[in-house]
């Protein structure tokens, strides 16, 4: 995944999710997508869950790192996160 944006793109994050003991695939459910944005503010994204992946479109509009994290319930609690920066642009 790319790692860095530019302010107001819209960022697809995809979370995969394995079994840690075998590495095989799992099918999440209950999976909650939530960032927490340079500003500290957390907000929370609607995740769409394909086999054992699960990707959510994050808008950006503020410049600066962002942390996203996925969790799900099911077969077992587990998590997947990612970072990626955001930059402002000189231009626009």
């Amino acid at each position: 995944m790319t790692t860095r944006f530019w302010i107001g793109e819209t960022v697809r994050a995809r979370f995969v999710f394995t079994d840690p003991d075998t590495g095989g695939t799992v099918t999440p459910s209950g999976v909650v997508v939530r960032a927490r944005k340079p500003n500290g503010m957390i907000v929370s994204y609607a995740a769409s869950v394909s086999g054992n992946t699960a990707i959510a479109d994050i808008p950006t509009d503020v410049a600066g790192d962002w942390w996203v994290r996925a969790t799900a319930t099911s077969p077992s609690p587990a998590a997947e996160e990612v970072m990626f920066t955001v930059v402002q642009t000189n231009i626009i």
